[in-house]
């Protein structure tokens, strides 16, 4: 059998094996802080069929078990035994100590190197069982079939860590890793792995060092900023168009998507998020004259349709790229390449005789308030499938308003209202809801009210 060896500079003291609660690592850097990470290990260990030797100056022991029964109830408990048998220090736990969250037989490994890490100390396997003097201290715990297969896989649940915050990890198993340890699985739902270390606090971690306390898009959030994006350009940026986005690439940019504004286009120096490179990898896949959309477009889609007509690629980015694209760079939307109002509508030569005549009664029902030199005609939409929300439209610039047929297929109340709007848009020069147009609508109400009255202020009375 081969065993893992731990060796530190430091004196460990039993009592920090043995006494629950107790930790001389918090209000460290260490990793560990919590005080429960070697009993919890020592527990499992011997639910594995192993145990814990250990050396130090002044001691030379190894972990066993013992029967003790409770309330009529037989407990496996845990104790420690000098390699002379005359000194027994009890550890106060049971082989059932964080049976709840300490499932994973890497987490004992992980226990072994972190206290090497922390400590200054050395690690590896070594064949031979007996532990030699040291002024430190060395632990050492037996390969169990688990936890020598856990071993071969060590690379999944530890990495070196990343300067850049993000790298590719493991070819099947990507993640969060804290202090070069896993401490959040994504298995092949992610195409990287990042380290969270700068700037994840040791309090979001659970008592079995996993990130169960934290939000992963908060996390992600942060990860933008920090993350050196240059160091995987261009392709962390052809990510961002990927229609097949990997998890952790979409919450990658949704933290992008997060912090850009208007002007901050860049962050976190030559290696942070740089717009003007995904900007010329948009340009790069898809041609100078793309332009981007976000839904999926249908066969005879107008806007589409308009867009080829003006000289643009239509181009498919995932929904959070195009806020980003959107919000802060020139690059043009699709929606963005449609011509006016006007230039989508083209008029009917000859209209339905029935039609015809609802539009002169209407037109003579409002003749009162009609501006000079308006006319009106009846359109159409080019396209059919054209979404065009109004019915009629001002064009002051043509001194016209114009009126879509299908209005005409209302009542003639319903055309006539139609057209006192669009009179009202041709005489204030205003838009929908403002106050110039409310204000313009009260001045064409008041007039036809006292048109054919004369009001005597003076006398306060209508003559």
């Amino acid at each position: 059998m081969r065993f893992l060896r731990v060796t530190t500079p430091t004196r460990l003291d039993i009592r920090e094996i043995v006494t629950l609660g107790m930790t001389t690592k918090a209000n460290t850097d260490k990793i560990g802080h919590k005080g429960s990470g070697l009993k919890f290990t020592l527990a499992y260990l011997h639910r594995l069929g192993g145990c814990l030797q250990a050396r130090s100056v002044d001691y030379h022991l190894r972990s066993e078990l013992f029967t003790a029964r409770i309330r009529e109830v037989d407990h496996q408990m845990i104790r420690l035994k000098s390699a002379e048998g005359d000194q027994i220090w009890e550890a106060h736990i049971t082989t059932q100590a964080g049976a709840d969250t300490w499932t994973e037989p890497w987490f004992i490994l992980r226990e072994m190197l972190q206290n090497a890490i922390d400590e200054g100390g050395q690690f590896g396997v070594v064949d031979e069982e007996t532990l030699p003097e040291t002024v430190g201290t060395i632990l050492q715990i037996p390969l169990t079939p688990e936890l020598e297969q856990a071993w071969a896989q060590k690379d999944r649940w530890m990495q070196p860590r990343y300067p850049h915050v993000v790298g590719r990890g493991h070819p099947d198993s990507k993640g969060l890793y804290y202090h070069g340890f896993l401490i959040y699985s994504a298995g092949q739902k992610w195409k990287y792995s990042y380290d969270v270390t700068p700037f994840l606090k040791r309090s979001q971690l659970s008592e079995d060092r996993q990130l169960r306390n934290g939000d992963v898009q908060a996390v992600f959030h942060q990860i933008a900023v920090e993350a050196g994006f240059n160091a995987l350009a261009p392709e962390i940026y052809e990510d961002a168009f990927d229609l097949d986005q990997k998890e952790d690439v979409h919450l990658l940019y949704e933290g992008v998507y997060y912090h850009i504004c208007s002007d901050r286009k860049a962050w976190g120096g030559p290696d942070g998020f740089d717009l003007k490179q995904m900007e010329d990898v948009f340009h790069k896949k898809f041609g100078g004259n793309a332009a981007f959309h976000t839904h999926t477009l249908a066969e005879n889609d107008p806007t589409a349709y308009y867009a080829r007509a003006a000289g643009f690629v239509p181009a498919k980015v995932p929904y959070r790229t195009g806020g980003i694209l959107s919000g802060c760079s020139d690059i043009k939307a699709l929606e963005a390449c449609l011509p006016t109002l006007q230039q989508r509508l083209r008029k009917v030569k000859n209209t339905d005789f029935t039609k015809r005549e609802k539009l002169k009664l209407a037109m003579r029902l409002v003749r009162k308030i009609q501006p000079p030199g308006i006319k009106v005609e009846v359109v159409q939409r080019i396209r059919q499938e054209d979404k065009i929300e109004c019915l009629a439209l001002a064009d002051p610039a043509n001194q016209r308003i114009q009126v879509l047929e299908e209005l005409l297929e209302k009542d003639v109340p319903e055309i006539a209202k139609a057209l006192i709007e669009e009179y009202a848009h041709i005489q204030t020069g205003s838009g929908d809801m403002s106050m110039e147009l409310q204000r313009g609508l009260i001045e064409i109400i008041y007039d036809l009210l006292i048109r054919r009255r004369k009001v005597s202020v003076e006398n306060l009375q209508t003559t």
